[in-house]
């Protein structure tokens, strides 16, 4: 199912990306139907949340290009905020652009306050947190 959402990965690439997911807490195991199946975490809704603002702001600015896909507007987002730290709370009135940004800025803030910590330390490896899991 993971496979459908995560279209156009190879194999390789879907299982880096579902155990850097497990091991930053962002995706668990759970059983739907009799089936193993991931699901978000609580940390990775709300970081889903962060990227499709990110998104939107690039969409509606056409950033970095008119026509981009959801993971260039999202990289490319989060790279100017890294870029420029602070620079969109200096923006002048007239510079839409800039203060909307700080919409992302303030959303990343927001998950950084809630989730950073379990980014910092997270003792569980991802096959053991699967195993708990399942095993429930």
């Amino acid at each position: 199912m993971l496979a459908t959402t995560l279209h156009g990965l190879s194999r390789r690439q879907l299982t880096h990306a579902t155990t850097t997911g497990r091991t930053l807490g962002l995706l668990r195991t759970s059983r739907q139907g009799g089936n193993a199946a991931y699901v978000l975490t609580d940390a990775g809704r709300d970081l889903a949340e962060v990227y499709d603002t990110a998104a939107r702001w690039a969409r509606t600015h056409h950033y970095p290009h008119p026509v981009s896909d959801f993971t260039s507007r999202v990289q490319a987002t989060l790279t100017l905020l890294a870029q420029h730290p602070g620079a969109t709370t200096e923006a002048g009135p007239d510079d839409e652009a800039a203060r909307t940004l700080n919409s992302v800025r303030a959303a990343l803030s927001q998950w950084a306050g809630d989730h950073g910590d379990a980014l910092a330390t997270n003792p569980v490896s991802a096959r053991a947190q699967d195993g708990m899991d399942l095993a429930a």
